[in-house]
């Protein structure tokens, strides 16, 4: 059924729980419970004077005398609606347009970089989206038109939900000068987006699309079963065989525990046939892993026919870690003596070749004497991430971070937490750690962007920062990066360009 709402100037439609109001020109989309269909409700608080004043702002407008400001200020300010989604300028037809442009969520996008960085998005022809706490004309002027307004907060992840809906990419340059709300803004609500952005990904394009694919979740006792022992053929001068065992414990975790036996030699190898689960990898980037260990060195070994790679990881001891391994850290190893190859015979991991996984842990190759064989390690999921050519998710962290891991300030420690959390999600991700910033123009100088810096005193413009977040979207080299980004002292050259960000993209480290 569909009602019609009568409201001085603006005359709005009712379909199911969707209103659309058309006020002077500009459309706006609430989404949310509708009481009645009527539109009784609608009229029912509203005085005389207050529905004379916007019969008369609506006449003002249509005669060209009236900013559309004023309108938006009366009809959020006055009127007090309660919008609880997407405000927008643009026709509904333009949403539709799957081939056109990607939609961004900025979160952050009142801020001044958050500010710049919407209006480079709009010049280049992106869909801009801005999270905002609150819909007041004061609110919406700082950002002008062909924006969308979404209000929500970080802290409640169900306002998210909205925000996120049709979203391609997200940038989050959130930040915050209160002790009191660092760790609900800069932490916890970090995480609540980038789990509900997940979520949504799910949603719109199922399983194939989604960030992550579970190839085995140990809660259940079938997933466990389906792991063996593995023989150990690593190492051929082992006297004394490896007591182990792949379990599940009380707490509904695998547990992968024993003793290596032999003084120098030997492994504890486990292991289980993919089957039809492994039909998930040929579009995938890498492995995510949920583990707590012992402070030991393990390994995941993959088998593509006849061949073996392996990549190894660290855990550390007593702590719940997610343990990210993209497929290209995965070295082929000769099967027999448990050695890599040489490079020239290397041979690339074809995914869709993967047979069989496999867990292991070895002896250190240094003073192998000395450890006593003994190892735990839990597992709660064993996860496949998609392959995505482009950053699903930019955030601006701070280069403080860089120099202290664990930060003295909290922001710095909240920031860092947020990093290793969008780093373990299954996302791509672009980390930008910026130095200290200037209100000065962009391009005056040249750009440098470090990883493993050890200062943070350097400095850079909002407008370039904006100029680096906005050019790593669409920029397959900028995947799963995370850099320091200062001024240098020079003006741009062939050598330290500014806007050929893509090269300086490509002489970064993915994956640190």
């Amino acid at each position: 059924m569909v009602g019609f709402v009568s409201s001085g100037f603006c005359t709005g439609v009712v379909y199911g729980g969707e209103r659309k109001r058309v006020c002077g020109g500009r459309r706006v989309v609430v989404h949310g419970k509708v009481d009645g269909g009527d539109g009784g409700e609608e009229n029912s608080g509203k005085g005389v004077v207050e529905s004379a004043r916007e019969f008369l702002l609506g006449l003002r407008r249509l005669a060209g005398l009236e900013q559309r400001s004023r309108l938006d200020n009366f009809e959020n300010d006055v009127l007090g609606l309660q919008f609880s989604s997407v405000v927008s300028e643009r026709d509904d037809e333009d949403r539709g347009d799957e081939q056109g442009p990607p939609t961004v969520l900025v979160v952050g996008a009142t801020g001044r970089t958050g500010r710049i960085i919407v209006r480079k998005l709009l010049l280049r022809g992106f869909r801009v989206r801005a999270l905002v706490r609150d819909l007041f004309s004061s609110t919406l002027d700082l950002l002008g038109s062909g924006v969308d307004f979404v209000k929500g907060d970080l802290r409640n992840p169900q306002s998210l939900a909205q925000a996120v809906i049709e979203v391609d990419k997200v940038v989050c340059c959130v930040g915050t000068d209160s002790r009191d709300e660092a760790e609900d803004v800069e932490l916890e609500g970090v995480k609540n987006l980038i789990r509900v952005f997940e979520d949504s990904r799910y949603l719109d394009f199922g399983r194939e699309g989604s960030t992550k694919t579970s190839l085995f979740k140990f809660g259940r006792g079938t997933d466990v079963l389906a792991w063996r022992n593995i023989e150990d053929h690593s190492a051929p001068s082992v006297y004394n065989p490896s007591q182990f065992r792949f379990d599940q414990n009380r707490f509904k975790h695998a547990i992968f525990t024993g003793r290596v036996l032999d003084r120098y030699n030997g492994s504890a190898t486990v292991g289980a046939n993919l089957g039809e689960r492994g039909a998930c990898l040929w579009d995938s980037s890498g492995l995510i892993l949920r583990v707590i260990g012992d402070g030991k060195v393990y390994s995941v070994i993959l088998k593509a026919g006849k061949i073996q790679y392996i990549s190894s990881f660290s855990t550390v001891e007593g702590k719940w870690i997610t343990v990210r391994l993209p497929f290209s850290t995965f070295k082929p190893m000769r099967p027999r003596l448990g050695q890599l190859t040489d490079p020239a015979e290397e041979k690339l991991l074809v995914r869709s070749e993967i047979e069989e996984i496999q867990i292991r842990y070895q002896k250190p190759e240094v003073s192998p004497e000395k450890d006593e064989g003994r190892f735990y390690l839990a597992l709660d999921y064993i996860k496949a991430y998609r392959t995505q050519e482009e950053p699903d998710f930019v955030f601006v962290s701070s280069a403080e971070v860089a120099v202290t891991k664990q930060g003295e300030e909290a922001n710095v420690r909240f920031k860092t937490r947020a990093e290793d959390y969008l780093r373990e999600s299954g996302l791509t991700y672009c980390i930008i750690r910026p130095g200290t910033l200037t209100d000065q123009p962009g391009g005056r100088r040249a750009l440098l962007l470090q990883q493993d810096s050890e200062a943070s005193q350097g400095q850079i413009s909002r407008a370039d920062l904006a100029e680096v977040c906005v050019s790593s979207l669409l920029d397959p080299r900028a995947c799963n990066l995370t850099f320091e980004a200062f001024e240098s002292r020079y003006a741009p050259t062939a050598s330290v360009p500014t806007k050929e960000l893509s090269l300086l993209f490509e002489r970064l480290r993915p994956n640190v």
